[in-house]
């Protein structure tokens, strides 16, 4: 499925980089298959990615995602069915 958070999926979600983009699922490990069918992935870029996951500022930037993709989820389900599937609620 496409990303329901972002609409040009050329460029780094983060830097807006055109250069290496992957795929990061918003919600990974157990949730991944969950966030790829509900479209809750960004594109970034290998720097990015890899400070979303290693960097200084990881744990800070990780909680704002889950807060971003909680908010594009719930524009079209409820609070509760989100955490039902997703388990935690982090609004």
């Amino acid at each position: 499925m496409h990303s329901i958070i972002q609409t040009d999926d050329d460029r780094c979600f983060l830097c807006r980089s055109a250069y290496g983009t992957d795929w990061h699922h918003i919600f990974g490990g157990p949730n991944r298959k969950l966030s790829e069918e509900d479209g809750l992935k960004i594109r970034v870029c290998r720097y990015c990615h890899e400070q979303i996951h290693e960097g200084k500022n990881s744990k800070a930037l990780m909680t704002a995602l889950h807060k971003l993709g909680q908010t594009k989820y719930e524009a079209t389900h409820s609070r509760e069915e989100f955490m039902e599937r997703y388990g935690r609620n982090w609004l």
